[in-house]
C-alpha cells in the first residue's frame, strides 16, 4: 500500500455539537447498520446521558464507518422510525455509540407523546432531567423545543408569566446554551472493505451485547429475498428433533462457507460470501441444512454424540456438514475414517487453539483422508487406557465430553453388575471388561 492510499484510509478525528448530529441523523448522512441492536437503554441510562452533557462531563466517543457500501439500514427503533432518507453517497454508519446517538435524536428532536422513552423534560426549578411533564407542568421544559425555534419562544413567553418566571426563563437558556455548547468526539473509520472493519469494530465495542462475526454477515447478505436469519433459523428448527437446535448460528454460516468456499476465514465469509447470486445462495442453505442433518445423524449413530451439549467442539460439526457434502452416502472405509477423526481431535483437543488457516487445512486433509487414511496423523493420537486413566476430567472439556461418548457408543449398560462382598459392605460393583476395550472399532 503507497503512503497516500494508506493516509487516505486513516481514521479522521473530529467533534461534533449535538445540534449538528440531529441534522445529520435527520439527512440521511448518519445510518444505523441491521447488525446493530435496537434501543435497548432504560429511563435512568437516557436521563444519566443527558445529566452528564449538562455537567460538561464527556460521554465517549461515536465511531462512523464511511463508506460506498450500501448496507441494510435500522430505522424501525420501536420508540419511533429514524427518516428515510434517499439513498446517499457516502454513508456514515454508527458503528460504536448507537444507544447514545438515539437518546440524543429522540430526546432533543422528536415530539413523541407515547412512549417509554421519549419525551425527557428538564425540570427548571429542580435542575433535573425527568420523563413526566407535560402542558399543566409549565416549569418542566421538553427536550424537543431544543430543534423548533418558535416552540422554545412560546414556552420561554409563558414561563415569564409565572411568579418566578425570571429565574425559570434563566435556567432555560442556561440549558440551551449548554447543549448547544457541547462537542462531542467522533471518529471516522474511512476503509472500504467489510472484511477490514468488522474486526475493528469487534474490538473497540464495549457495550454489554457483542456483536459476532454473524451478527455482520446477516447485514452483509441481507436483501428482501435473501434474509440470513431466517435461513438460520430454520436450519437450528430442523435440528430440534435431533438435540442440535442449540447449535452456534455462526457455526451454520461457517458450514455454509466451507460448502461455498472451502474456507472458514473472515475475509472469505465476507467477500466471497456477498459476491455470490443470491438465488444460488439460497440454495447453498439448502445444501448446509442437508449436510449438517447427515453429519448430526452419524454424530448420534457412530460416535455416540446425542446431543450438541456432548459435541466436544462446535468446528467438528463444521468440518463434518463439509464432508457430508462431498460425501452424502460415505463408505464403510470412508465412515471408519471420519470416526478416527472425531476420536483423534477430540482426545487431542485439537480445536481447543488455532486458527482459522489452521482449520482451512484440516477441511482439505479429511476430506483426503478419507482415501488415504495415512493423513489422520495431523489430526493427534488415538486415544488409549494410559491416557484415559490419568486424564483429569473437567465439566464441558472435550475430553470429557469424548469420553463420555466413548461409553455411549459402547452401550455399557450391556454389562452387567454383581453385588460385592456383603461381609464388607452392601455396595454394588460394576462388573465390566479393562478399559482398553471400550475403544471404538474405528479407534486403531
Amino acid at each position: 500500500m503507497t503512503r497516500e492510499s494508506h493516509e487516505a484510509r486513516a481514521p479522521v478525528p473530529r467533534a461534533v455539537s449535538i445540534a449538528e448530529l440531529i441534522r445529520m441523523v435527520s439527512a440521511g448522512e448518519i445510518k444505523l447498520p441491521m447488525f446493530q441492536r435496537g434501543f435497548v437503554w432504560t429511563q435512568d441510562k437516557v436521563k444519566n446521558l443527558l445529566d452528564s452533557i449538562y455537567s460538561g462531563y464527556p460521554i465517549g466517543m461515536l465511531l462512523f464507518w464511511q463508506t460506498f457500501e450500501p448496507l441494510p439500514e435500522e430505522n424501525d427503533l420501536g420508540d419511533f422510525q429514524l427518516p428515510r432518507t434517499p439513498e446517499m453517497q457516502p454513508k456514515n454508519y454508527v458503528l460504536d455509540g448507537q444507544q447514545r446517538l438515539v437518546t440524543l435524536y429522540g430526546s432533543l428532536k422528536l415530539r413523541i407523546e407515547a412512549s417509554e422513552h421519549f419525551p425527557v423534560y428538564f425540570d427548571l426549578r429542580d435542575r433535573k432531567f425527568t420523563h413526566e411533564g407535560g402542558p399543566d407542568i409549565p416549569h418542566r421544559l421538553p427536550l424537543w423545543v431544543f430543534s423548533d425555534i418558535a416552540a422554545l419562544l412560546e414556552m420561554l413567553e409563558k414561563l415569564r408569566q409565572i411568579e418566578d418566571g425570571h429565574q425559570l426563563v434563566a435556567e432555560a437558556q442556561e440549558l440551551i446554551a449548554r447543549l448547544q455548547g457541547y462537542q462531542i468526539p467522533g471518529l471516522e473509520l474511512r476503509e472500504n472493505a467489510m472484511a477490514k472493519i468488522a474486526p475493528i469494530f469487534e474490538r473497540i465495542n464495549s457495550t454489554a451485547t457483542r456483536l459476532t462475526l454473524f451478527d455482520f454477515m446477516v447485514a452483509a447478505l441481507w436483501t428482501p429475498l435473501f434474509n440470513l436469519k431466517a435461513q438460520v433459523a430454520q436450519i437450528r428448527e430442523a435440528l430440534q428433533p435431533k438435540g442440535f437446535e442449540d447449535i452456534q448460528e455462526e457455526s451454520i454460516v461457517r458450514a455454509l462457507a466451507t460448502i461455498v468456499l472451502g474456507s472458514t476465514s473472515r475475509e472469505a465469509m465476507l467477500t466471497g460470501l456477498r459476491a455470490r447470486e443470491r438465488e444460488a445462495l439460497a440454495l447453498d442453505v439448502v445444501s448446509t441444512r442437508d449436510a449438517l442433518e447427515r453429519a448430526v445423524d452419524f454424530l448420534t449413530s457412530d460416535v455416540g454424540v446425542i446431543s450438541d451439549d456432548l459435541l466436544p467442539y462446535e468446528r467438528q460439526i463444521v468440518l463434518m456438514a463439509y464432508i457430508f457434502h462431498h460425501r452424502r452416502h460415505p463408505s464403510a472405509p470412508e465412515s471408519r475414517v471420519l470416526r478416527q477423526w472425531f476420536w483423534r481431535t477430540s482426545f487431542s483437543e485439537r480445536y481447543r487453539r488455532g486458527g482459522e488457516g489452521l482449520f482451512d487445512e484440516d477441511l482439505a486433509e479429511a476430506r483426503a483422508a478419507l482415501s488415504d487414511p495415512d493423513k489422520l496423523q495431523r489430526f493427534g493420537d488415538p486415544p488409549n487406557s494410559a491416557a484415559l486413566i490419568s486424564a483429569q476430567f473437567r465439566v464441558a472439556a472435550a475430553f470429557t465430553k469424548a469420553y463420555v461418548a466413548l461409553l455411549a457408543v459402547q452401550q455399557p449398560n450391556k454389562y452387567s453388575i454383581r453385588p460385592a462382598n456383603r461381609r464388607r459392605n452392601s455396595s454394588v460393583a460394576l462388573q465390566s471388561p479393562p478399559i482398553s476395550s471400550y475403544l471404538p472399532a474405528g479407534v486403531p
